[in-house]
């Protein structure tokens, strides 16, 4: 792929409009960027492909919610995602790992 995208939730599908969910798909690892309640601060996790346990994307008819589980312990749930958006992670995810990737249909 060469250069990051970045994905981000959307207000109309569920996301927050003051702290939306980001997804930055790098070449050797992604990104997921939260912002803090409070508004003042972020929080950055920066997650190796060798980390990640594995994932999964519940669909709904418009919209996608995407769950990254990691090999020692935690979830990221991320919301607000379209599914084209949903569709993309779970191809770039494909392509880069082994992972069991399992989709639930709403």
């Amino acid at each position: 792929m060469g250069s990051n995208k970045t994905l981000k939730s959307r207000i109309e599908l569920g996301g927050s409009l003051l702290r939306p969910d980001i997804i930055v798909l790098q070449d050797d690892g992604l990104s997921i960027i939260k912002r803090n309640w409070h508004l003042f601060t972020i929080k950055k996790t920066f997650l190796c492909f060798s980390d990640i346990k594995s994932f999964k994307i519940h669909r709904g008819l418009i919209k996608a919610k995407i769950t990254i589980q990691k090999k020692k312990f935690g979830n990221f749930s991320l919301r607000g995602f379209s599914v084209s958006d949903a569709k993309y992670v779970k191809d770039y995810m494909k392509s880069k790992t082994q992972l069991p990737r399992i989709t639930h249909s709403a």
